[in-house]
């Protein structure tokens, strides 16, 4: 995850960036804030682990304010603070966490932001298995020989043209018969 997560922190400007679960617990991180020696307070807990924690609770708390009326979680939010500019961005099962130094907006990121979750959610995503066509399964779970949307399509329904209601010897014309509209 590391790996997916250098190339938002290579954007100048950002300290940090991490990646979280939806319960705070830190997945991975890189920048330079992470780089440092991990130092640990009175409760043995680090620097990510402590940001982790309380992104996950506001994300959270945002979240059941805004739940009474009808609206959806927020999926981006940015706390602009005294150091600098704390940017969340919520994803399907995690959060993207991104610092960045002071003067920068939020919105200079935003796209870096975006292409980091396409590349997380994309290595997520499983990988279809290859099939032959004759393997497809059905709504019912039972393969096909039949891929096409018709199943009429083969010479097997009855006729040269391959469609059951057509004679062999029948003239087809686009004029519709007398009467008819």
């Amino acid at each position: 995850m590391i790996d997916l997560l250098e190339p938002l922190t290579r954007v100048p400007g950002v300290e940090l960036a991490m990646l979280c679960a939806r319960d705070g617990v830190p997945i991975a991180s890189c920048g330079r804030v992470s780089g440092q020696p991990i130092d640990t307070d009175f409760g043995g807990m680090s620097k990510d682990d402590g940001l982790a924690a309380m992104t996950a609770a506001w994300t959270n708390e945002l979240a059941e304010v805004v739940a009474p009326l009808s609206w959806s979680p927020p999926t981006r939010v940015s706390l602009r603070g005294a150091r600098g500019v704390l940017v969340l961005q919520r994803m399907e099962s995690a959060i993207l966490v991104v610092l960045l130094s002071r003067g920068l907006s939020p919105e200079d990121v935003r796209l870096s932001m975006d292409a980091t979750i396409a590349r997380i959610e994309r290595t997520l995503r499983p990988k279809p298995s290859p099939q032959s066509p004759e393997e497809i399964p059905t709504a019912s779970g039972q393969t096909d020989d039949y891929p096409a949307p018709f199943p009429f399509d083969s010479v097997e329904a009855g006729s040269e043209s391959g469609a059951p209601w057509v004679e062999d010897n029948d003239v087809v014309d686009d004029i519709p018969p007398a009467g008819d509209s």
